[in-house]
């Protein structure tokens, strides 16, 4: 039943026939690879009772057509679809590599700034994954990718709190009231996530970020300069095979997550740290 589940629900078209939902196998059209941007769109036309695919480029005889499968993250492509994408990016330079991880407040100055910050989650809605742990160890999930984009304004939120002193932390939770607390429902991330506490903290934050990363990266046997110097090896000369390709591919794309991180706050880290009048308190 899986394997079967599996092959449909890789094959699989949603569209819409006479006015109602479905999704559908259509022969043929599910034998097309993926490209983006994408060279043609595909649709149920009601009139004419066909799916139909049009090109949106001009093909040439023995040219490859392709399908776009949608902005996905290379965990998705390789969960439902069985492959990876090199350079998996929006014409914009967007990369929609995503990951999904845990994060933990950890020990802090003493138990009181720690029940603070805790408490100040929990009002926002932002909600641990089991509360039955101790609160250092409670673990918050968030995804990580490289640059903004949705819930990386949730997880700096959460670093700016999990790094504050108790002083910070005072001084936000006095303006508190003065932050709109709408949601943005496409991203999920609150308004107040938005906000940041000082340029110092903001330092601190993005260094306790960098150093989860660098930890996060002593778990791969090769490390990312050495895939990315694989992967660089023309294919005829690498002696790779398609399975070991495919797996570099995905670690790659989850070191160049980590290594964005640690690449900005290298960067970013001593500009906050400058006693810069124009960098004031929020």
């Amino acid at each position: 039943f899986l394997k079967v589940r599996s092959l449909v629900g890789s094959r699989n078209f949603g569209i819409t026939v006479n006015g109602k939902k479905v999704t559908s196998l259509v022969p043929y059209a599910d034998m097309l690879n993926h490209i983006r941007p994408p060279k043609t769109h595909w649709t149920f036309k009601n009139e004419a009772q066909s799916f139909v695919i049009k090109s949106l480029v001009k093909f040439s005889l023995g040219d490859e057509v392709f399908d776009s499968y949608g902005p996905k993250s290379n965990d998705d492509y390789l969960l439902f679809y069985g492959f990876v994408v090199k350079k998996n990016c929006d014409v914009n330079g967007f990369c929609r590599n995503t990951m999904s991880l845990l994060f933990t407040i950890g020990k802090q100055q003493s138990n009181d700034l720690l029940e603070k910050k805790i408490k100040l989650l929990t009002s926002l809605d932002i909600d641990c994954v089991d509360s039955s742990l101790p609160m250092d160890e409670q673990e918050y999930e968030y995804p990580l990718r490289q640059g903004i984009g949705p819930g990386i304004p949730g997880l700096l939120f959460f670093f700016r709190i999990k790094v504050a002193t108790a002083e910070e932390l005072d001084h936000f939770l006095s303006h508190l009231n003065d932050i709109p607390r709408c949601s943005d429902d496409s991203t999920g991330d609150i308004a107040c996530e938005s906000e940041l506490i000082s340029p110092l903290n903001e330092a601190r934050c993005l260094k306790a970020l960098a150093d989860y990363c660098k930890t996060r990266m002593k778990q791969y046997v090769l490390q990312y300069e050495e895939n990315r110097r694989i992967l660089s090896i023309p294919e005829e000369s690498a002696g790779l095979t398609a399975n070991k390709k495919t797996a570099i591919t995905f670690i790659h794309s989850e070191q160049a997550i980590y290594q964005f991180w640690i690449d900005t706050a290298e960067v970013v880290c001593p500009i906050l740290q400058t006693k810069n009048p124009s960098l004031e308190m929020v």
